[in-house]
């Protein structure tokens, strides 16, 4: 990101794709922000978790054609015959996974596969599937839409780990954010964790937005809460202005009716802010 001049949309503010970096539970990296990863001293011993959410996109030209992926999800299928858990399945296609490149549409009929093999354990395991899919995807503005990634039907309620996994930036669906039928779990209402890197961008994206998108009638942010002071009036060209806080959360609703989005302003803001690759 740093090399390409892209935003910095990584948890830690270091540049980093690595995410949720715990050791027998213990976030490594915590209060840590001048640390990276890549330099840390890694303990001698004990069990270390992390997420890696790359945003290096694989060319559309190189996606697996809709019969590989069927042949994929044939075989895959049958492993619920040879009575296989549903986490050997997916284990089995991460060793090939960097030998494939799938469209968005390809990524979903693999989360509903890994979710047949499941039965009963449906969203986590369609959810596992498409974050372990997500850095294989060429279609990512499709991948992050109400088609798949914002679909309740193949998430459910395992939409929260999702974003907590590969983080709020790279799974927004900018086009069409503040409208009800997107943007799993809370779709048009936000809350972002100021203390995280990648959610104060979130923050800034939806603060130049609504500069844009707001009327003399309409405030696209409503119902504004900062859980460590009320904001004052002003408080939107203040904090873009002079910078966001590091602490506390904020939340509310982005409130905005489909006429007045103005799609080329969203997609400037989501290439200079988020670091979108158009």
């Amino acid at each position: 990101q740093a090399a390409q001049k892209l935003p910095d949309i990584s948890q830690r503010g270091n540049f980093e794709p690595v995410r949720n970096v715990r050791h027998e539970g213990y976030d490594l990296l915590r209060g840590q922000a001048e640390l990276r990863f890549a330099t840390l001293a890694l303990p001698a011993s004990g069990r270390l978790l992390l997420d890696y959410a790359s945003r290096t996109r694989p060319p559309t030209s190189a996606a697996a054609s809709e019969e590989l992926v069927s042949a994929l999800c044939a075989t895959m299928c049958s492993c619920d015959r040879a009575r296989l858990q549903w986490r050997e399945a997916l284990q089995a296609l991460r060793i090939i996974l960097d030998r494939l490149v799938f469209t968005a549409a390809g990524c979903r009929e693999v989360a509903e596969s890994i979710r047949d093999i499941a039965g009963r354990e449906t969203f986590l395991a369609s959810a596992e599937a498409l974050v372990v899919c997500f850095a294989r995807c060429c279609e990512r503005s499709v991948l992050v839409s109400r088609d798949v990634l914002h679909d309740v039907r193949l998430v459910g309620r395992e939409s929260v780990g999702i974003r907590d996994r590969l983080g709020c930036c790279q799974v927004l669906d900018w086009r069409r954010f503040g409208q009800e039928d997107t943007n799993l779990p809370r779709h048009a209402a936000f809350e972002v964790d100021l203390a995280q890197n990648d959610e104060r961008q979130l923050a800034r994206f939806m603060l130049g937005l609504a500069r844009k998108e707001r009327t003399e009638e309409r405030d696209c942010l409503a119902g504004c809460k900062w859980t460590e002071d009320a904001l004052p009036t002003g408080w939107q060209d203040v904090w873009l202005s002079q910078g966001l806080p590091v602490v506390g959360s904020l939340s509310g609703t982005y409130d905005v009716g489909e006429e007045a989005m103005q799609s080329a302003v969203r997609k400037d803001l989501a290439e200079k802010v988020l670091g979108v690759l158009i």
